[in-house]
Formats: C-alpha cells, structure tokens, sequence
C-alpha cells in the first residue's frame, strides 16, 4: 500500500531534489491519469525571495510557487531581520543568539539573494520566519489528514496492479528534509526545521517522529564551488546534528523555550535535528556523479522509488530506520577513544549519520520518454515562432520578415474562410447568417398572408387602386408586428453568437497555430490582417444597410407593380389568383426590411468584437511568439535550457549514470521514435518521420491525442468577453473585454508533450509503459533466440546494478576496520523482483544469491508479485550508523584548507567565520556525558598541572602531558578561536574537537585524539563510568593523598564561582544587547555543573579511611 510522504527541501540543493522528485512522481501519474495526491506534500524553505533553478538543459519545470517559502522578505535586510527578531522576541533569543550570531553591521550579505553561504546569517533569517514555517508545516501534515487522503492513495495504488488492504489504514507519514551541508540556508536551517516537525508530530498521535535528513557533502560542489568555508559549514552542521542526536530524551520535552517564544509547542524528545540522517557524496567508489544536478536527480529517483514501492517503504521503514538504534546497539565502541557508554545505566546512543545509496537495473525507457518528450517540445516550440522559416530563410537567401509576409498572404484567404467571420462579397455572409432569425422565411409567409388577407377579407369587388389602398394600409399596420418579432429573433440569435463566439474563433486561432508552416508568428499577421478585414465589413454592412433601407420604403412600388398588371379599372374579388402572386412580391419588401437590423446588429456585434476580443487575441499570440523566440534565444535562461534539449542525437543528460543500469541502448532512441511516430500516423500514408512530426505537432497543439483531457488549452479564457450592449447578453453581467492566456511557456509545452507520450492508451505510453515481466517473455520475444539473448543482457545488467548498491559516501574499508575492528557490511534493500517465468527465476537468483550471503529464503522472498514493475531498484545502507569519523571525504578538503592556511590568520579567519549557528556546547560532535567528561578532566589537568599554553604571536599552542605515552601533545593547532582570553580557553579546546578529528580521519593520525583522548581519561568518574562522576579516579585520588584536599576543593570553587560568575552579568544593559560575551560565557554554567559533582565527590573522600589511601 502506498503511504504518505512529507518531502521538505532546504535551500538551493534541496529544492533543486524536490524538482527532480516532483517531475518523476507527477510523470508516473500522468501514466496513470492521476494527478498529485494529497498524501503527498512538497515544502521548499530557502532564503532568496526567488527560488533557485536548475541548471540549463535538465528539462524539469520549476516546483509549483505554492510550495516556496522565501524565509527573507522582499527588500529586507539582513539588518532589519536581525534587529526585528532582537526588538520583537528577546528573553531567551538574547541567550540563545550570543557569540555565534553575526554582528549585523557586518554583514554585506544581500539575503533576498541567499545566505552568502554563512550558515549563521541562514539560521537568523530561519529563526525570523519561525511562525510561517510551522504554519507551512502544520498545513501539509494537516492536509495530509484530510477527507480522502487514504482512498486517494489506494486509488493510485489500484493503478499501479498494487495489492492493496482495503480495510487497512494508510501508514503514518514519513517526513524527508533535504539539504546540503555546505551552503548557509539549507545547513543553517536543517536543525530547526527539524525541529519544529519533531513539536508537530510528538504532539499529534497520527504522526510518528520519523524525520529523515538527506543531507549533501561538501564534495558534491567540488568545482562548482570556490569557497574554503563550505567545508567549515558541512562539520558544523555535522556537530550540531550530532550533538543534537545524543541529546536525545523521549518523552521529555527540552529545556529551551525558543520555540514557545514563536507560538509552537515544544517536542516530546529532547532531541535536535532529524532523527535519521543519511550523507551523500559524490562518490562512492562504485559511481561517481559529474554534477550537482546528476547529484540531485539521482537523489530524486532514489526519493520517487521509496515512495512509489511499498515494499521498498516497508524495508526501509521497518530495518534501516526501525532497527537503527538496535544494530548499533551491538556495536563494539570504536577506537576513537571518543564514544562511550555512558551514564549510571551505561546507556549506548545510537550513531548519528548513515548514507543512502541507490541503484537500478530496468529497461531504461524513462530515458527515452524524456528523449521523446524533449526532442517534439523543442520541434513545438520552433514551429511556434518560426514555422514560417522555408528553405531560403535557413540558407540566408531570405529574410524571416519576407517569409512571413509571403507566408500571410498565401494563407489568409483559407484562414478568414474558417473564421466565420467573411463577409466578402455577396457569397460569404458569415455573420449576417449567424444574426439573421432562423425563423424569418416562416416569418415572412406568415406576414405576408396576414398583410393580404387583412386587406381583402371581407371585401366585395373593388377596383384595383382601391385595393391597393387596402393592401398598403395592411402593410403599415403589420410592418411594424414583423419588425418588432424579426428584432427580437436576431437579438437573440446575437445573444447565442457573441456566447459562443468567443470560443469558437479561439479554436480556430489554436487549429491556424498548429498548422504546418502557419505557427504563432505567422497567426499574429493573419490577425491583424483580419482586424483590418473587419474594420472594411463594418463599411461595407453600413453600405447594406443603406440599400436595404432605400428599397424597404419601395413596398408601395412592389404593390402597385403586381396588381396594375391587371389594369386600373378591373374589379376583383378577393378569391382572384392575382393574392397569391402579390404575398410572393410582398416578400422583398419585408425581407429588405428585416436584413436592416440584420445590418445594425451585425454591425454592432463586430464593432464590439474588434474592440473586446481582438487585441487580446492579439497579445496572446504576441506573448506566445515571444515565449518561443525566448526559448530560442540561447543568451537567456529558456533559450539555454532549450538549446541543451534532445533533438536529433541523445545529450549526456539523457545518458545514465553508472548506478542505473539499462538492458536496452539509448543509442537506439532515434529509430525507435521514428519507428512509433510513423506507426502512429500509418492511416495518415505518411511516408516519412518528418511529415508525421508536422501531424503530431498539430496534434499537440490542438489537444488532439489521448492523455490530453481536462488540460487547458494552448489558448484559453481567463475572462469571458461580455459585450457592452445590453441587448447581446444577460443583463446582470456587467460588460468586460475577453482576456486570454496561454500554455506556451518551455514547461508547459513540455508537460503537453509529456501527457501525450506518457498516456498508456497511446503508441509511445504503451512502449515506455512494457514491464520488465512482459519483456522477458518468450511471446514478446518472439522467438527463443531473442528470449536468450534478452535474459542474458538482463542477467549481466543485474550483476552491474548489483555491484553499484553502494551508499553514496565514501568510507575506506581499511580505516574503517581500523576504527571499529569489524568489516564495513552492507543491508541492501531489494525492490519487488516481478518475473514469473521459472527459468528466469532461477538464473536472477544465481546472481543474487552471492550477494546476500547465499542465503536462499532471503533471496526468494524478493520475487513478489508486480505486474507493472519495469525496472529493479536496490537501495544501500551501511549495516549500522557510524561515527563522524570514518567518512574521510567530508574531511579531505576541509582539512587541506586547514593545514595550509594553519600560519594565516586571515583565511582562518574568513573559514570559520559565521560557520556555527548554535550555542557552543551545542556544537561538538560528542555526547553531553563525554563533554562534561572532558570538562572534569580539565580541571584534574589542571589541579595535575598536565596541561600549558605557549603562547605565539597569532595562536597559543595548548598542550596536555599524555601519561601512556609519557609526552606532551598539542591540541589542535591553531584552535579555532587563536588566542583565546583564559576563560575561554576550555571552550576553544571543546570547539576545536572537530578538527582533532579531521587530523586522526585525514591523516589516519591517532596522536591528534590523544588529548581529547586524555581528558576523557582524566574526567572519567571512580568507577569507570562517563558522564557521571561520582567517585575521585585514581590519578585525582592521588593527588589528593600527596597534597591538600581543602586546597583542590579551594581551587575547584575558586573556578566553579569564576565561571558562575561569567553568566551574571546581563547581556541587556540599558536596552544594549552585548551580543559577544564570551565562549567562556557559553560554558559558564555547564562547567559550574560539573565542578560541584566533582567537589562532591571529593568531598566524600573526607568521610574515607586515610588507610585506604
């Protein structure tokens, strides 16, 4: 059953990913004739008021505007951003801000453009939009909660041959936060938006606290990006996820009130940032991406298949995530000294960070559906501007400009003769016709009866003028009755006409488009012909109707005519013959007389047309000409994302990477499109590709094709034309000119060429449609030949695809054995394997067998039944979450950065520079219990006097005796902070963990964690236990036994009340925000903490035999 996903995208890089993920999910519905469901919900967060695109060339249409949040506001400043945050919220903003918050008069950074890649700048402007964006939250989590959301799924899952529970209830949403490490939006906003999903779902018992963060490395933007400080982000970004994840206290809700000062509830979990996270590189050894967007896009596909499989959902939800903690669990500690159990209850905390690899064995037929879809967009889009080009015009031996005038004249004749709009000549009376009462030939038999046998009906035999007297005065009295009754008619006719019209014409417009060698171009010219046709109507229909109005004052003429035949003096009764012949004469006059208002209304119709229909028309068909000529234009954004479209060759982006496998070559796109095209049109006799290209673009055009219901139209209304005279229309509508738009921009036409190819019922959806299971079968083989050759391409794909389940991350086998003494193990989860076929069956399984330990229940239960499978996925993980230090690849760039700028206080300067975003204790990539660790063990280092600071020019060397090794080693050199004040050097040593870290992973170098190692050692309780300092350890004990125990418990508060004291002082004086107190002052209260446990465990020492000692 398929389940409900909350996707949110953070900064460029995950946005860039929902665009991908969105375009996959949106073409398999189409596939399907669905439309996105509401269990399905796409957030994008990023600072730019405009959001970023992809680059030129990826054919993927911008993210729906609905789903962008800009986290800065128009024309807003950093500045302004800061200070309204500052001036509205203060309380525990002024706490939670200091030291790490850049001071405001420093920052250039234009945030309606970004974050400037400064993670603290992105995590101020996150914090300013707190409120929108648990708003933004709550109503996607709350949509999918919705009427019908379960049914809605099911449905599709019904589509897609799934096998479905229908009493069952669709699980819980599994929300996916991606972002990159390396920028400043995404990395500065990742913890927080976290964050604020974990108060939503913990407070809501439909949802479960699942978040997953996808989180990009550094090396994803080798090349594209020239910045030291993207590095610098990524391990910050790290630590604080980190840090975040070991603070992690189910059921108890933090501490912090930061996010009740902006109206959410605080989580049920003390826990910071998403709950799973996942890095990706750009390689892993197996594949290696070129690109950021190849990057993207394959992240897109892995995201779109765990969506659309259920038993890809069901393994993930249920192995990777649900066993996390326990697979850890049985973990040996690694030999970074770093990770410990910790606590009186020896707790194990699961690792932070895992990584998500994907790969896929299939067809391949997406690829040649973008191929299609690109290749008929690009040839739609030159017939719409450029249709008109011949042969001369490429050659140069002809202006575009002749060809269109040329092009107009040839054409107009057949265009205004399907306007319904010709009033040429005598012939072509379109819109007299339409106005003219449908009734009027019956209405003219019935009026002239009733004028003659008004006048003779009663009467004895008279003389002929006297009965021309009678008839005439007959005439006057019922002319008035037809005109009023033709009048009527007609204004209903127009009423009907100037309804319908509209559309009507539009049609044509669209059908005139999409004719070969016609387009948009060429259309604006037969319009604007048009209007000047129209405009010598109106002339012409006035010249009319001063005719008709001449010849109707002529009844008497037509009266006398007939009757005078027979001589003035003759009498006649009124049974003569001579009646009939005289109400066939009385037809002219009244006839003349109705085509008047024929003439009036007609005129009054095509001036209001001309007024209010026309120039839009016009404007539309300008704006479509421009929308074209702009995606041909390769120096702007559309004409460079066009010019990189297929069209008569496959482009690299259409290629595969290396983790997608095809059995089928994408150098056989080209005659398989021409082979389906022409086996579309085959009633047609169309010889050629070409020619069924010009009918498939008018097909396109008009909306022609299966697949094309309920879309719009090329051109359709926005605002209905409703004339101004009230005669023509319903009377309580006021009068407005029509207004129309167009589906003509590079991604519409595309997503019309898109629901064309994809549509099952159609040659090409049918192709690209074939399962896997139909592929492999010896009748659409055709022979056992075929069968044989298919099965082992197939076989060997398999294998390929096989090897490159890896996850996307690179981590040394070698250095990994080293840091946790076992091998570096896979679990690979397995998409639904669909054949039926039991030979094929028994050779995929011989292929997968090695890769599962050969063990043969595992491997059969991946066979399960989907009919509709096309392609098999595998998605890697490492067996278990693993320490920040095994990923080498998140530490080569940064840790090059660092050694040779180590003499360059600048550029160390400028690297670090509004990197963290959160308090400092916060930050370091350790559990809370091994800081506090530490922090004990500095105090014994110093009590000990195994620590010293050498102090230099630009940085102080700190180093720390290590007794096993009977020397000295330096912490990190420089720290982060150079030359730190005295109280702030333990924060500048605890900060600078990650760099240790670095240096031990870079350069597989263990003396850079012996002093850290060592503190650990020294801070370590009596008992053994971390985090928990209960007993004096044995190198404190002696201490003690060797000196004066009042002494040390002088010292430990003479420095317990120094730091205490570092927090008294208030960050507000007189309305002034002291925005750097100090890293020390961060520290302050936490180091207080952990000097009291340490005096009171001294202080046991009193009540113990000095024997013991």
């Amino acid at each position: 059953m398929l389940s409900k996903f909350l996707f949110i995208g953070l900064g460029g890089s995950g946005g860039k990913t929902l665009q991908f993920l969105h375009q996959n999910l949106e073409l398999k519905l189409k596939a399907l004739g669905k439309t996105m469901p509401q269990g399905w919900q796409f957030l994008w967060f990023d600072v730019p008021t405009t959001p970023d695109t992809l680059d030129p060339g990826s054919g993927v249409k911008p993210l729906p505007n609905k789903y962008y949040q800009s986290l800065a506001g128009e024309g807003l400043t950093y500045g302004v951003v800061d200070s309204a945050l500052i001036d509205n919220k203060g309380g525990v903003l002024f706490d939670e801000m200091a030291e790490w918050s850049p001071d405001p008069s420093r920052v250039s950074v234009p945030i309606d453009l970004g974050a400037g890649q400064y993670r603290a700048v992105g995590r101020v402007v996150t914090m300013s939009r707190y409120e929108e964006i648990g708003r933004k939250i709550n109503y996607s989590l709350g949509e999918m909660q919705g009427a019908g959301v379960d049914e809605e799924l099911k449905d599709i899952a019904r589509s897609m041959n799934l096998q479905i529970d229908d009493g069952a209830p669709v699980k819980k949403p599994q929300v996916i936060i991606v972002c990159s490490l390396a920028g400043g939006s995404g990395a500065g906003s990742i913890v927080d938006v976290a964050d604020i999903v974990r108060a939503k779902v913990t407070n809501n018992q439909s949802f479960n606290d699942n978040s997953v963060g996808i989180l990009y490395t550094p090396d994803v933007f080798e090349g594209k990006v020239e910045n030291v400080g993207i590095e610098a982000n990524t391990i910050f970004a790290l630590s604080e996820i980190i840090n975040g994840s070991f603070d992690s206290t189910p059921g108890s809700r933090p501490d912090s009130n930061l996010l009740p000062q902006f109206g959410i509830q605080k989580p049920d979990d003390t826990r910071r940032g998403p709950r799973y996270n996942f890095l990706v590189g750009k390689s892993n050894g197996k594949v290696t991406f070129d690109s950021p967007d190849d990057i993207f896009r394959n992240t897109g596909r892995l995201l779109s298949a765990w969506c659309l499989d259920p038993a890809i959902t069901h393994e993930i939800g249920f192995d990777v995530l649900g066993n996390w903690g326990n697979k850890c669990e049985v973990v040996p500690n690694n030999s970074t000294g770093l990770f410990h159990r910790v606590g009186e209850k020896d707790y194990r905390h699961p690792y932070a960070l895992n990584s998500l690899g994907y790969s896929s064995v299939g067809l391949g037929r997406e690829y040649f559906r973008e191929f299609v879809s690109q290749k008929i967009s690009k040839k739609v889009i030159k017939h719409l501007a450029r249709a008109h080009y011949d042969s001369d015009v490429i050659a140069g031996n002809k202006s575009p400009n002749q060809a269109l005038e040329e092009k107009t004249e040839a054409l107009f004749g057949h265009f205004l003769s399907n306007t319904g709009l010709n009033e040429i000549g005598t012939e072509k009376n379109d819109v007299t016709d339409s106005i003219r009462s449908p009734n009027n030939s019956s209405n003219l038999d019935k009026f002239t009866s009733d004028i003659v046998s008004f006048a003779i009906d009663g009467k004895e035999d008279q003389k002929i003028s006297s009965w021309i007297v009678d008839v005439t005065e007959s005439y006057n009295y019922f002319i008035s009755k037809f005109t009023a009754l033709e009048l009527q008619e007609q204004q209903e006719q127009a009423k009907l006409w100037t309804e319908n019209f509209e559309n009507t014409f539009i049609n044509h417009i669209i059908n005139t488009v999409s004719e070969a060698g016609t387009g948009a171009a060429v259309t604006v010219k037969l319009v604007e012909r048009l209007e000047q046709e129209l405009r010598a109507t109106l002339e012409d229909l006035k010249k009319e109707r001063s005719e008709f109005n001449h010849w109707s004052t002529l009844y008497k003429n037509s009266i006398s005519e007939v009757l005078e035949t027979l001589g003035d003096n003759t009498k006649i009764k009124q049974d003569h013959e001579i009646w009939d012949e005289l109400s066939t004469k009385l037809r002219e006059p009244l006839y003349w007389t109705s085509e008047i208002t024929v003439r009036t209304i007609s005129i009054q119709v095509l001036e209001e047309f001309i007024r209010g229909v026309i120039p839009n028309i016009l404007k539309v068909l300008r704006d479509i000409t421009a929308e074209a000529e702009l995606a041909l234009d390769p120096s702007t954004t559309e004409g460079q994302e066009v010019a990189l479209w297929a069209e008569d060759y496959v482009t690299d982006a259409l290629k595969p990477s290396e983790n997608e496998v095809l059995i089928e070559d994408w150098r056989q796109y080209q005659s398989t499109y021409e082979d389906i095209i022409k086996l579309i049109y085959t009633r047609e006799e169309t010889p050629s590709a070409v020619q069924a290209e010009t009918l498939l673009i008018k097909d396109i055009l008009n909306g022609n094709f299966k697949g094309s219901e309920g879309a719009q139209k090329l051109i359709y209304v926005a605002k209905k034309w409703i004339p101004e005279n009230t005669d023509f229309k319903d009377r309580s509508a006021p009068p407005q000119h029509g207004n129309y738009e167009s589906t003509s921009n590079l991604f519409d036409i595309k997503s019309r060429v898109e629901s064309f190819v994809v549509n099952k019922e159609g040659d090409f959806g049918r192709y690209i449609d074939q399962p896997l299971d139909e592929y492999l079968s010896e009748q659409h083989a055709g022979s056992i030949t075929v069968l044989s050759e298919r099965t082992s391409k197939f076989i060997q794909a398999l294998a390929r695809a096989l090897d490159m389940a890896r996850p996307q991350i690179n981590i040394e086998k070698a250095f990994h054995r080293k840091v946790y003494k076992e091998p570096l193990d896979l679990q690979v989860v397995v998409s639904a394997i669909p054949f039926t076929d039991e030979k094929i069956i028994s050779r995929v399984k011989e292929t997968l067998l090695p890769y599962f330990d050969n063990d043969q229940d595992k491997v059969q239960n991946l066979f399960k039944t989907n009919p509709g499978a096309k392609s098999i996925q595998f998605f890697a993980a490492f067996e278990f979450a693993k320490d920040i230090a095994v990923f080498k690849s998140l530490w080569d760039s940064l840790m090059k950065s660092w050694f040779q700028n180590r003499e360059n206080p600048t550029s160390l300067g400028g690297m670090w520079q509004w990197r963290r975003s959160r308090q400092l204790l916060h930050s370091i990539p350790l559990q809370k219990e091994v800081i506090d660790t530490m922090i004990a063990g500095w105090f014994t280092a110093k009590l000990l006097n195994q620590y010293r600071v050498k102090s230099g020019n630009s940085s102080d060397l700190v180093e720390i005796y290590i007794k096993k090794l009977d020397k000295k080693l330096p912490f990190p050199d420089p720290l982060i902070v150079r030359k730190p004040q005295p109280s702030d050097l333990l924060a500048s040593v605890l900060l600078s963990t990650p760099l240790a870290i670095g240096s031990y992973s870079f350069n597989s170098d263990d003396e850079a964690l012996e002093p850290y190692r060592r503190l650990i050692e020294l801070g370590t309780s009596g008992d053994g236990r971390v985090g928990s300092y209960n007993s004096v350890n044995q190198e404190l004990q002696e201490l003690v036994k060797d000196s004066s125990l009042e002494d040390i418990l002088d010292k430990l508060n003479k420095w317990k009340n120094n730091y205490a004291n570092l927090r008294k002082e208030p960050l507000v004086q007189r309305g002034v925000y002291n925005r750097y107190p100090s890293i020390g002052w961060e520290i302050g209260i936490r180091v207080s903490e952990v000097l009291s446990r340490m005096m009171s465990a001294l202080e046991n020492l009193k009540t113990q035999d000095p024997e013991d000692f």
